[in-house]
């Protein structure tokens, strides 16, 4: 088929190919619209039906938790008890006579403060008030509690950084900054976040995990 030239073209064909276009265009806009329409529809319907066998597993996932906790913190007590395991232990292992089934119970915790930072970040402030002009050492220094000591963009402190600087602190036999420490150190408690139940089963690899959330599948 020989090749076709607008130039070539009558202003009556021109005019049919425009109608042609916009025709086409219409048909495949309204194509689209029909297909969104449709993923809307069988997005909820899949979804819809997917939740509801989520709630059951989710409720499921929740009891056995529940379950693991109650059996096992007793006998979490009773290690404890034999000195087979630390006072403050976090973390408790529990394992069948066989060595191929294990229960791993951790009690996951993180650091908070108090408003007592604020009189430990004032110590602070005053010592580098006072070593701002000092020797490159000082001035180093400086830099460092500033940066260990600086909130993050959502206005809160790193505990990390806020025990960094309670040991880089007390190494020195400065007052100010021995205040600063003893008041961070002061402000700083511990706070459970969850409680995490993981089990694990050996075979001829070692241990595995099993899955027991999305994520670990």
């Amino acid at each position: 088929m020989a090749d076709v030239k607008i130039s070539d073209l009558t202003p009556e064909q021109i005019k049919e190919l425009h109608a042609e276009f916009r025709a086409k265009e219409k048909q495949n806009a309204e194509k689209r619209a029909n297909d969104r329409l449709a993923l809307i529809d069988l997005e909820n319907e899949v979804v819809l039906e997917m939740m509801a066998e989520v709630e059951l597993l989710s409720e499921a996932i929740v009891n056995f938790k529940q379950k693991c906790i109650h059996k096992l913190e007793p006998l979490m007590k009773m290690k404890t008890e034999l000195a087979k395991a630390a006072e403050k232990q976090r973390s408790f292992t529990f394992k069948s006579k066989d060595n191929v089934v294990k229960f791993v119970i951790d009690y996951n915790e993180t650091f908070k403060y108090d408003d007592g930072i604020h009189a430990g970040v004032e110590f602070a402030k005053q010592w580098l008030i006072e070593k701002s002009d000092e020797s490159d050492d000082s001035k180093m220094m400086t830099s460092i509690i500033e940066n260990l000591l600086g909130k993050s963009r959502g206005g809160t402190y790193s505990a990390e950084n806020l025990w960094i600087f309670v040991s880089s602190a007390e190494d020195y036999d400065v007052p100010l900054l021995k205040l600063a420490a003893d008041a961070v150190k002061k402000s700083l408690y511990k706070e459970m976040t969850s409680v995490s139940v993981k089990v694990f089963k050996k075979d001829e690899f070692g241990y595995k995990q099993l899955p027991l959330s999305a994520t670990k599948a």
